[in-house]
Protein backbone atom coordinates (compact mmCIF):
# COMPACT_ATOMS: atom_id res chain seq x y z
CA UNK A 1 0.00 0.00 0.00
CA UNK A 2 2.74 2.30 0.96
CA UNK A 3 4.60 1.95 -2.10
CA UNK A 4 1.40 2.61 -4.47
CA UNK A 5 1.14 6.31 -2.51
CA UNK A 6 4.77 6.54 -3.09
CA UNK A 7 3.79 6.47 -7.02
CA UNK A 8 1.26 8.61 -6.78
CA UNK A 9 2.42 11.56 -4.23
CA UNK A 10 6.04 12.65 -5.48
CA UNK A 11 6.51 13.93 -1.71
CA UNK A 12 6.32 10.85 -0.03
CA UNK A 13 9.02 9.28 -2.08
CA UNK A 14 12.57 8.75 -0.07
CA UNK A 15 15.80 9.85 -1.94
CA UNK A 16 18.42 7.44 -1.96
CA UNK A 17 21.06 10.40 -2.97
CA UNK A 18 22.25 12.05 0.89
CA UNK A 19 22.07 15.92 1.07
CA UNK A 20 24.82 17.95 -1.01
CA UNK A 21 28.03 17.73 1.34
CA UNK A 22 28.97 20.83 -0.16
CA UNK A 23 26.70 23.46 1.49
CA UNK A 24 27.18 21.40 4.86
CA UNK A 25 30.71 22.22 4.62
CA UNK A 26 30.18 25.64 4.30
CA UNK A 27 27.92 25.77 7.17
CA UNK A 28 30.97 24.26 8.74
CA UNK A 29 33.86 26.16 7.63
CA UNK A 30 35.31 28.04 10.49
CA UNK A 31 36.95 31.01 8.10
CA UNK A 32 33.47 31.19 7.06
CA UNK A 33 32.01 31.91 9.84
CA UNK A 34 34.44 34.45 11.40
CA UNK A 35 34.04 36.18 8.26
CA UNK A 36 30.27 36.06 8.68
CA UNK A 37 30.76 37.15 12.40
CA UNK A 38 33.05 40.13 11.79
CA UNK A 39 30.56 41.26 8.64
CA UNK A 40 27.48 41.25 11.06
CA UNK A 41 29.95 43.08 14.14
CA UNK A 42 30.65 45.78 11.29
CA UNK A 43 26.94 45.94 9.90
CA UNK A 44 25.67 46.36 13.58
CA UNK A 45 28.37 48.88 14.82
CA UNK A 46 27.47 50.72 11.35
CA UNK A 47 23.84 50.76 12.33
CA UNK A 48 24.97 51.73 16.15
CA UNK A 49 26.93 54.97 14.92
CA UNK A 50 23.80 55.79 12.80
CA UNK A 51 21.71 55.26 15.35
CA UNK A 52 23.77 57.24 18.12
CA UNK A 53 24.35 60.26 15.68
CA UNK A 54 20.92 60.43 14.84
CA UNK A 55 20.13 60.61 18.61
CA UNK A 56 22.81 63.18 19.27
CA UNK A 57 21.08 65.23 16.32
CA UNK A 58 17.64 64.87 17.86
CA UNK A 59 19.01 66.04 21.37
CA UNK A 60 20.77 69.21 20.19
CA UNK A 61 17.40 69.98 18.00
CA UNK A 62 15.28 69.65 21.50
CA UNK A 63 18.01 71.69 23.23
CA UNK A 64 17.94 74.62 20.56
CA UNK A 65 14.19 74.39 20.80
CA UNK A 66 13.98 75.04 24.45
CA UNK A 67 16.69 77.52 24.02
CA UNK A 68 14.65 80.03 21.75
CA UNK A 69 11.42 79.17 23.85
CA UNK A 70 13.49 80.12 26.96
CA UNK A 71 14.03 83.41 25.09
CA UNK A 72 11.04 83.98 23.40
CA UNK A 73 9.41 83.72 27.04
CA UNK A 74 12.42 86.11 28.67
CA UNK A 75 11.89 88.10 25.57
CA UNK A 76 7.93 88.64 26.38
CA UNK A 77 8.64 89.11 30.17
CA UNK A 78 11.08 92.26 29.16
CA UNK A 79 9.62 93.78 26.49
CA UNK A 80 5.52 92.66 27.55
Amino acid sequence: MLQGLRAQDPCLTMSSTPASTSNADDDLDPAAFLKSMRELSENREREDAERYRKLEEEVAQGRRERAARRAGKLRGRLFG
